[in-house]
């Protein structure tokens, strides 16, 4: 099994190494007319005596032919929205975030003021505009007492947790331990808003991350209700859908599982 494991990692690294190649090749293709620009802008900007501002060379050579910017069908950005706006109708006195996004979904919240905790078992030095900070690993929540959060998030990272990426021990069991101690802390009526991958397989994609059948995570959140469920997926946002692992929704036209797993978005609440 490790040599199979070595092997893959192997040609993952190759097939990384060979796109690197062909995106560099892309990049040449584009030169001729940076060139061509950089020289046009260097004899009008003499013609013109235009000074006071050195030229220097940023080849930036691609953006030309890019889209105006990230797409709003980006499978971060729409859960980064979904959850934001959820939270943005409620106001809590203070939410508190297990490790998603801070310049995508963080960002979104405290661009509205809203006041965030953020836990993270990383270090995080820049703290402001209305962000609190606390590095932990929050697989068990321990400290915070029962019932006693109203509002909490973790958008794609609890798949993370126990597989070492980002210098949590291993434990196969981790993903589980912290979905119990969500429904701990949380208060009677509280709030949780969570994104997980999801696709008709579940697998481990060590140590990247895991997926999950859809109804494997409302299946780990026994004493609490499932107030609203969609799915973000290469095509969009799909709403008013069941957490079914053979829905269509989690496969493409021709009906094969999406490349890049769908994220299945959580609204639970605690009875």
């Amino acid at each position: 099994m490790y040599f199979t494991a070595t092997l893959q990692v192997m040609r993952l690294c190759l097939q990384r190494v060979w796109r690197a190649v062909l995106y560099a090749d892309y990049h040449v293709v584009f030169l001729p007319r940076y060139l061509r620009d950089l020289s046009r802008y260097a004899k009008e900007s003499r013609a013109l005596g235009v000074t006071g501002f050195p030229l220097r060379t940023a080849p930036y050579l691609t953006d030309r032919r890019a889209q105006a910017g990230r797409s709003l069908k980006d499978l971060y950005v729409q859960q980064d929205l979904w959850a934001a706006r959820l939270i943005f109708d409620r106001r809590p006195a203070m939410h508190y975030d297990i490790g998603s996004s801070i310049d995508g979904f963080i960002a979104h919240l405290l661009s509205c003021r809203q006041e965030v905790t953020l836990i993270d078992i990383r270090p995080y030095a820049d703290a402001d505009f209305g962000l609190r900070f606390m590095q932990a690993d929050a697989t068990n929540l321990s400290a915070f007492p029962d019932d006693s959060l109203e509002s909490l998030s973790a958008l794609c990272s609890l798949e993370h947790f126990g597989l070492g990426r980002y210098g949590d021990p291993i434990d196969p069991a981790a993903c589980f331990s912290v979905f119990r101690a969500i429904r701990r802390v949380l208060k009677p009526g509280g709030h949780a808003y969570i994104s997980l991958p999801v696709g008709p397989a579940q697998c481990i994609a060590f140590n990247g991350g895991r997926v999950f059948h859809p109804q494997t995570v409302v299946d780990a959140f026994p004493g609490m209700d499932l107030a609203e469920y969609a799915c973000a997926t290469p095509a969009g946002l799909v709403t008013d859908v069941s957490p079914d692992a053979d829905a269509p929704y989690l496969k493409d036209r021709r009906g094969r599982p999406w490349d890049d797993a769908a994220y299945g978005l959580y609204h639970f609440t605690k009875r």
